[in-house]
């Protein structure tokens, strides 16, 4: 009776080893990011001044990679404690002054943080690469795009890639703005595989083609970069 109960802690012990192996969880893989969650948030908060991201209603002087930022967190990136002027640590908080990291506000430390950390892979990209990219499955919605001017590193914006075509087909990326007047805001819109939403100017979905390719948007002298965020990622 004892052997028979024996065997089956043994065979119990072994399915429980076995199980997490043959049915991955998060906590196998690591932490998982919900890009849906984190584009969706970001498309609908593109248009409000201070968006709630539940730690913090404030909006900070680079408000483009603090909007990007708060999206990843609510997608579900985990907060990384550390000195503020570190690119190795990403986080936000309610008080007592400096409220973020490097990081979490800024462009460039944000674009070091995710290289560093393991959190997604950077491609530099033309606008003829976005439909391609789309197909591959390289660029997803919950997806991050910076650029730079040409030939420098440092990256001078973020964006939140919330819309993109079915295999890579243009869709209409109907632009709406907070800041701008109803004629630049409109020449942000149009068809691209993919559309973007961002702070600052509080844009939401604008033609990523059109931002690339417009002359008189005046980004035809940037460089841009892809952050393809990994779905599960570990600290």
């Amino acid at each position: 009776m004892l052997f028979k109960k024996m065997k089956s802690l043994k065979g119990i012990i072994i399915l429980l080893v076995l199980i997490p192996l043959v049915f991955p969880t998060s906590s196998v893989l690591g932490y998982k990011y919900d890009r849906a969650k984190a584009a969706n948030w970001a498309a609908r908060n593109a248009l409000i001044k201070i968006p709630n991201d539940g730690i913090a209603e404030r909006r900070c002087s680079s408000d483009c990679t603090c909007f990007a930022s708060s999206s990843l967190y609510i997608g579900g990136w985990k907060k990384m404690s550390g000195w503020f002027w570190s690119a190795n640590y990403w986080w936000k908080r309610s008080i007592i002054w400096p409220y973020q990291s490097y990081a979490w506000a800024k462009s460039n430390y944000l674009s070091t943080f995710i290289e560093n950390r393991e959190r997604g892979k950077k491609i530099k990209i033309t606008a003829s690469d976005l439909s391609k990219l789309v197909k591959l499955g390289l660029l997803k919605r919950g997806d991050i795009v910076q650029f730079t001017k040409t030939d420098e590193d440092t990256k001078q914006h973020s964006m939140v890639v919330t819309k993109v075509g079915k295999n890579g087909k243009n869709i209409k990326c109907k632009v709406e703005c907070r800041t701008l007047n109803k004629k630049i805001c409109e020449n942000r819109g149009g068809k691209s595989p993919v559309c973007v939403s961002y702070h600052s100017a509080d844009v939401k979905n604008a033609s990523l083609k059109k931002l690339m390719t417009k002359k008189d948007i005046g980004l035809t002298n940037k460089d841009f970069y892809l952050h393809h965020l990994y779905e599960y990622y570990s600290e």
